[in-house]
């Protein structure tokens, strides 16, 4: 009888410490990996060298290579180790690109739905050294401490960037280091080379970051087109309170408040 008690209660305890531990495990320690934190309704994960698509669930871990898309209506948000957020909206497609020693770099790939627009939202809460979030159209974009941004891109690869709080850095990326490119909008970067034409111009030179690199600040936005190829990008004043009437504004400004 008593080894019988002894049995049940040695039972008992592990069903119940069993869970106890299980928890304790997952909460201590900061998260490493990138994970789902929403999703609305519906959305598609493809992971790299497979064919097949898989519907994305809350708390799934995103892993380098993997191709996010969302349909119409829905949207899907991502948290990367620091607490770095980049949300997905509808009729977009995103390339986890890069995810190693805490440096998130993504793509957007063009809209879905022809005409519309593909469009994320970031919010980087904390900045740490060699670490941070770069999202990829026609350009390439660093956000620092603080930075809460947004990202449309249009079927012809004209991207608007909008900066909510904190700066960020926009680099056209025809102007970016040789070798880096950006097959999925159609932009190359080669060396720099003679252009001929009914005038005299000048020999080949080197073209630094600098010179097109555009530094925005808070309530500030920046349009690039495809074909401005010769023309810094000049950053503009936007209204907050106009801008917030807008339904995937309004929904993420709601949302990084909480």
């Amino acid at each position: 009888m008593k080894f019988r008690r002894a049995l049940l209660f040695c039972t008992v305890l592990v069903l119940v410490a069993g869970p106890l531990a299980l928890c304790f495990s997952q909460e201590s320690g900061p998260r490493k990996e990138a994970r789902v934190t929403l999703v609305l309704p519906v959305a598609v994960l493809e992971r790299k060298g497979e064919k097949e698509t898989i519907r994305i669930l809350p708390n799934m871990i995103v892993k380098e290579g993997d191709k996010i898309t969302t349909m119409k209506g829905s949207r899907v948000e991502i948290t990367f180790p620091g607490s770095t957020v980049l949300r997905v909206d509808e009729n977009t497609s995103i390339l986890i690109e890069g995810l190693k020693a805490g440096k998130v770099k993504t793509r957007i790939l063009p809209s879905l739905a022809g005409k519309d627009k593909a469009k994320v939202w970031g919010k980087i809460y904390k900045k740490e050294e060699g670490k941070g979030l770069e999202v990829r159209t026609p350009i390439a974009l660093t956000g620092v401490e603080g930075t809460v941004f947004r990202i449309d891109l249009l079927s012809d690869s004209m991207t608007t960037v909008k900066v909510y709080t904190g700066s960020v850095k926009v680099v056209p990326s025809r102007v970016m280091p040789e070798g880096e490119d950006t097959a999925e909008t159609g932009y190359k970067v080669t060396s720099p080379r003679q252009v001929s034409g009914p005038r005299q111009v000048p020999g080949p030179r080197e073209v630094t970051l600098n010179e097109y690199t555009v530094i925005l600040s808070a309530l500030e936005e920046v349009t690039l087109h495809g074909g401005n190829i010769n023309e810094k990008p000049v950053p503009r004043k936007f209204d907050l309170t106009a801008d917030s009437l807008d339904v995937w504004v309004k929904w993420n400004l709601e949302r990084d408040a909480r």
